[in-house]
């Protein structure tokens, strides 16, 4: 039996979806192109967020959930030769869908109250959280962002929280004495997130799921031509 409790964030993922794929693409191009202009990495801190919340709402709207996670998780054996390729880091340095497959079993399993698998999927990937990009706090993320959608001004405060102590765990950055790391800049994505838009944008889903390795494969080229 599925539970069913309404969505009161931004439900515009189309528009979310388009803002993130654009902005993953500025942080890969900024990473293997232009490392010396850090701007590239702090606009790139927007796209998790923006992906995290699309995929905790799309496990409550889809109809066939293990036809949805299926397709990520082939995109993701599809797209990390690519990514090793474009990007670098081995192996054993899996591409960002594999950390969404992650959070999507979680997620998905709790939403059609299969809470012993969710907590398998939770555990597994606290277990195995060095293999995912944005690691254990990435699942958490979009746990956050599942569990609190129907009560926007507490989703608000119990994110925007998260994602602080996040950036503030490493240095790099400073204001006022403040300390934070290129991650706090994540916060960006919230007012797209918390505020409702209403763009009337249709895309086709098949556009967001060819943009990943196309993207890598565009970023690979470019590197070899310079």
């Amino acid at each position: 039996m599925e539970l069913s409790r309404p969505i009161r964030l931004n439900q515009d993922t189309n528009l979310l979806k388009l803002v993130a794929i654009i902005t993953m693409m500025i942080d890969h191009m900024g990473k293997m192109l232009f490392p010396q202009y850090p701007i590239f990495r702090i606009i790139g801190r927007i796209a998790f967020p923006l992906f995290s919340y699309c995929m905790a709402v799309g496990c409550t709207y889809t109809h066939d959930f293990k036809r949805y996670v299926g397709r990520v998780a082939l995109l993701f054996l599809i797209s990390q030769p690519l990514y090793v390729l474009a990007l670098g880091g081995g192996w054993f340095k899996f591409n960002i869908l594999l950390a969404l497959v992650a959070g999507m079993l979680v997620v998905g399993s709790l939403h059609r109250g299969k809470i012993g698998l969710a907590a398998v999927a939770l555990a597994a990937s606290f277990i195995f959280q060095d293999y995912l990009d944005y690691g254990f706090r990435g699942i958490l993320l979009m746990l956050l962002f599942y569990a609190l959608y129907d009560k926007p001004a507490l989703s608000f405060l119990a994110v925007g929280g998260f994602m602080f102590l996040w950036g503030m765990q490493y240095g790099g950055y400073s204001i006022g004495g403040l300390r934070f790391s290129t991650q706090m800049f994540a916060l960006m994505a919230l007012p797209l997130i918390y505020i409702p838009t209403h763009s009337g944008l249709k895309l086709n889903k098949y556009v967001f799921y060819a943009f990943y390795p196309a993207h890598l494969l565009v970023i690979y080229i470019l590197c070899q031509i310079f």
